[in-house]
């Protein structure tokens, strides 16, 4: 989906860095230097593609009449420093052009006009410079994602299949009403087994779940088109839904059947899609891991089995222009893993955190205001864009962090037991969410931060006026 004039954009760095363009220091200054930065949702990190006349410019969010400009004191034609500087009577070192690298995840090189000089992140640090130099083959550090500013709001819509290997089947009528989302996640659902003990298939599995996951992509790209997020089958089902022939190995050698696997299934998806008269390039945004665990022991990210299928995913999605998503499961132990591969790995560019509080019922050893605090953990987790325990410390700290690709989001939960008072817990548990997510505090703001949508699977015992409660509250927390 490609960029739009007058849209505020986050610029992030696609050099590995997940670092922001940043007016140094949030002021607006003639010669105000520019870096690369941690997000920090701030106006210093906002910015505006705007046309004036026949030339366009990327104005600063801290001052509209400021934008990006090329210093070259030190001789002019050659490498120099990016700044701001008032745009009015600048034409010449603040006028620009887009050249895309992938228009469909809105990945751009960001190019002079007038000079053969791109924008470049120098470093991967907080504060590393930005400069502008010449072309270099391939170089990431020259690749720019622009963000909205606003955030993702993507609802999860169920393709595949249930437990017993019944197929989801969302109407149109179900679907109408998501205006406010901005993408959409095509999850595959689950299936008995699916993967089999030693990394085989059970099946036809792959080529019926990548059917369905098509049919529904096509479905939403006609009817908003908006880009969808094609989902990964699931590598292993819960444990109430099988016995032990279910249970997948989690050895190399298994993974590395499951790797081919899952390549295959993408380029099924993609293969389908053509059939159906849809472009995989045109309308898919990126790959969903479906799966919200990391399994068995945990010795590092470098050697478990499981995260290098992702990492092999991921590299496979990049090759084809495709970013990464992942939303995983709240526990201690869960969220311990997910740190080291959020902050030590460059697989995802979104991972969105479950609260795992709607869900939660009351009971004894378990109470409910226990899970309530994962809300505002998640809350401090976006604003630091740090993994965090539940009491918002840190679990891995900057020094041990080498990697900011990965962006901290939320995955809201939802689904068709949410009613207007009638069961008190459900719409109570994401009132809750809407409360904390929704409340500017300690530098967060719901209006840049990210947010899926767990709404359920369709169910035909639930009316039409549930999904109605269910998508007029996304449609309204998304506005």
């Amino acid at each position: 989906m490609a960029y739009e004039l007058n849209n505020s954009y986050v610029l992030f760095s696609h050099g590995g860095t997940g670092k922001c363009l940043t007016v140094y220091g949030g002021t607006a200054n003639n010669n105000q230097n520019v870096c690369a930065f941690q997000r920090t949702c701030t106006s210093a990190q906002d910015w505006t593609i705007k046309a004036f006349g026949t030339n366009y410019k990327i104005v600063t969010g801290v001052n509209s009449s400021y934008a990006l400009n090329y210093y070259w004191a030190s001789g002019k034609g050659k490498p120099g420093n990016c700044d701001i500087y008032p745009q009015s009577g600048n034409d010449a070192d603040s006028s620009i052009t887009l050249m895309p690298v992938n228009a469909v995840s809105n990945i751009y090189k960001i190019k002079l006009k007038n000079y053969n000089l791109y924008l470049t992140a120098k470093g991967t640090e907080n504060s590393s410079d930005v400069r502008w130099e010449p072309l270099a083959s391939n170089s990431t550090a020259q690749q720019w994602h622009l963000v909205d500013s606003k955030g993702f709001r993507a609802p999860f819509i169920y393709a595949g299949y249930t437990y017993e290997g019944t197929q989801y089947s969302y109407t149109n009528d179900q679907l109408s009403g998501l205006g406010n989302a901005t993408e959409f996640v095509v999850h595959p659902g689950a299936f008995l087994g699916c993967f089999l003990n030693n990394g085989d298939l059970n099946g036809s599995y792959v080529a019926g779940c990548a059917s369905a996951v098509a049919d529904k992509t096509e479905q939403l790209y006609k009817k908003y088109r908006k880009p969808v997020w094609i989902g990964t089958p699931l590598v292993a089902p819960p444990t109430q839904s099988g016995g032990s022939q279910y249970t997948v190995q989690h050895t190399k050698a298994v993974y590395e059947k499951i790797t081919t696997h899952m390549i295959n299934f993408i380029n099924t998806v993609s293969d389908k899609l053509s059939g159906l008269g849809l472009n995989f390039n045109t309308c898919v945004k990126g790959i969903y891991i479906s799966d919200e665990g990391i399994f068995d022991t945990f010795p590092s990210v470098d050697d478990h089995p499981q995260v290098k299928m992702f990492q092999a995913v991921s590299d496979y999605a990049a090759a084809k222009g495709k970013q990464m998503m992942w939303s995983p499961y709240w526990s201690t132990a869960n969220l311990e893993k997910a740190a080291h591969v959020i902050h030590r790995t460059s697989i995802f560019d979104y991972a969105l955190l479950q609260p795992g509080y709607y869900f939660r019922t009351e009971n004894g050893t378990e109470p409910a205001a226990k899970w309530k605090l994962n809300c505002e953990a998640i809350r401090a987790m976006i604003f630091k864009q740090r993994v965090c325990y539940q009491n918002e410390t840190q679990i891995l700290q900057d020094s041990q962090i080498i990697c900011g690709r990965t962006k901290i989001c939320c995955q809201m939960e939802i689904d068709q037991r949410y009613t207007d008072g009638s069961d008190p817990q459900f719409y109570n548990h994401y009132n809750h969410y809407e409360e904390v997510f929704g409340a500017s505090v300690t530098g967060y703001t719901k209006a840049s931060a990210d947010f899926g949508f767990y709404f359920n699977w369709p169910d035909p015992k639930y009316t039409a006026d549930a999904y109605n409660r269910i998508k007029n509250k996304v449609n309204t927390f998304s506005a």
